[in-house]
């Protein structure tokens, strides 16, 4: 999978929201600037989405944005503009800042699918977005074609991974028409969270996939879960 072009890939069909945003307060810094082979974690997970076939991603920023523009200043440049990383080629990436982090993770996904707009993208029935977290680490190239694979072509508004057992995880994938509604939702009041937004959904506007893939579950928020990461690169 990591050699098929962009093109060929159904992942290619759906842009990602990678969240950033949050204090990291566990980790004692960013997560995503964590050096991870030598490089900072955040480049891994853009870098996991291309070798997956994806083409287009949005970064959201938050409470440590300076520290990852320091780490990372081409980020600088793609707040203005999409803009191919040098670390990760053949991926285009926009970058945001949440301007109200204090209000977690689903402000953020409110401000990153602001940044996406929606004119230069797919037909309407293809589109959709991806949501991952920074703090969990990219799924492998084969459940993120499993899910765009699901769900081109449906009516669905929801698709998400699903391990043996019933446990659910990331990355989910989202319709546009549920972006859209998740954008007019107040994010102070406490029912405005993602899981929420999807436990509201119709029995047939959800469809889960069964995967075998341990990255789906895993998420990062101590020194020793970062030691475990290794185990899945």
């Amino acid at each position: 999978m990591k050699n098929q072009s962009a093109t060929e890939s159904a992942v290619a069909k759906f842009p990602l929201i990678l969240l950033a945003g949050g204090k990291s307060s566990r980790m004692g810094q960013p997560k995503g600037l964590v050096s991870v082979e030598g490089e900072p974690w955040i480049l891994h997970q853009l870098q996991s989405f291309r070798d997956a076939g994806g083409t287009r991603a949005v970064v959201v920023l938050g409470y440590d944005s300076e520290a990852y523009f320091s780490a990372i200043p081409e980020f600088l440049k793609a707040c203005q503009q999409w803009t191919e990383l040098s670390e990760v080629p053949g991926l285009e990436v926009g970058v945001c800042e949440n301007n109200l982090p204090e209000f977690g993770p689903f402000s953020s996904i409110q401000a990153g699918i602001l940044r996406l707009g929606w004119s230069a993208l797919l037909e309407p029935r293809e589109r959709g977005v991806f949501i991952l977290p920074v703090d969990c680490p990219a799924a492998s190239p084969s459940t993120w074609q499993r899910l765009s694979e699901t769900f081109l072509g449906s009516t669905i508004d929801c698709c998400l991974p699903e391990l043996p057992g019933g446990r659910g995880g990331h990355p989910v994938l989202i319709s546009q028409a549920l972006a859209n509604r998740t954008v007019t939702l107040d994010p102070a009041t406490p029912e405005s969270r993602l899981d929420q937004v999807i436990r509201e959904l119709r029995p047939e506007r959800l469809t889960r996939v069964s995967v075998e893939d341990p990255r789906v579950g895993m998420n990062l928020n101590t020194p020793e879960d970062w030691l475990q990461l290794r185990a899945v690169l």
